[in-house]
């Protein structure tokens, strides 16, 4: 398998930082050079992050420390559940910024298909660990469950 270098975009439009991540994050992520100087409102969105390794998590907590003590006011949006999973196992993975939505997983209990779904953290916290479950669109033979235990997975919802 080839590993997949996190991609960084960074995109400033009417007063909004967004930055768009995509593949692993890792040893050699270069949050530095592309986060550096950075203020204000920062978006980060990240549904195509599709793994963090234990360096990678050290790389992004010294990038999220820096950017909040430097005046970044962060939301993310759209992450994966690579991006859920650390947030859920370090309560400070977002500097106290809040999950605004997320990709739920999914596994067809008919064909196996997994697929993922997008909800707003508001929308999480109302059907609380009860997700919905949608019709399988590749074997249409069965409904969709979710594919984690939800009271861990949904943990960062229900964060003060």
């Amino acid at each position: 398998m080839v590993k997949e270098q996190c991609q960084i975009l960074v995109e400033a439009k009417d007063g909004v930082t967004r930055v768009t991540l995509s593949g692993e994050i890792d040893d050699i992520v270069d949050f530095k050079t592309k986060l550096s100087g950075i203020k204000g409102e920062v978006h980060f969105y990240t549904k195509a992050v599709s793994r963090i390794n234990s360096l990678g998590v050290k790389a992004w907590m010294i990038s999220m420390q820096q950017l909040t003590q430097e005046g970044a006011k962060l939301k993310f949006y759209e992450c994966s559940p690579s991006i859920v999973e650390q947030f859920n196992l370090i309560v400070n993975f977002g500097y106290g910024s809040p999950i605004e939505s997320a990709y739920v997983p999914y596994v067809c209990p008919e064909c196996n298909a997994t697929r993922v779904a997008l909800f707003s953290t508001a929308d999480i916290k109302k059907m609380g660990n009860n997700p919905p479950e949608p019709p399988c669109p590749s074997c249409k033979k069965a409904n969709m469950t979710f594919d984690d235990i939800p009271s861990e997975y949904f943990q960062f919802a229900n964060r003060g």
